[in-house]
């Protein structure tokens, strides 16, 4: 199988550029930040009811591996430029992998339906 995408995405705001890093270090640092287990706020991400807490958290958290340090206040600072890039992160980590075949050539991903 092929590897899914590297979690990163990035965003220009106040003439800086941002990049983020949605790995397994985001995750444990969302829970310290919010003080709440990751897999709740996931699922909200999923159904689109993240709310405000939610977003400027996982901002802040994905922004660690390249700003540490970032505050949840500056974080929410930049959510209105951050919040695409956060998004693109977090599909990059977690779209479905395609999948190869026996010649090891990337191949579509297909539905389970299918």
């Amino acid at each position: 199988m092929t590897r899914r995408g590297d979690g990163e995405a990035q965003f220009s705001a106040g003439g800086e550029t941002y990049r983020l890093k949605f790995d397994f270090n985001a995750l444990a640092d969302f829970e310290s930040i919010a003080g709440a287990a990751v897999w709740g706020a996931l699922d909200r991400f999923a159904e689109g009811e993240a709310t405000a807490e939610d977003l400027r958290a996982m901002l802040c958290a994905c922004l660690q591996e390249h700003h540490a340090g970032i505050t949840l206040r500056a974080a929410g600072r930049l959510m209105s430029e951050g919040r695409q890039a956060l998004s693109r992160a977090m599909e990059s980590a977690l779209a479905a992998p395609a999948s190869e075949d026996e010649s090891g050539e990337p191949q579509a991903a297909t539905s389970p339906a299918a």
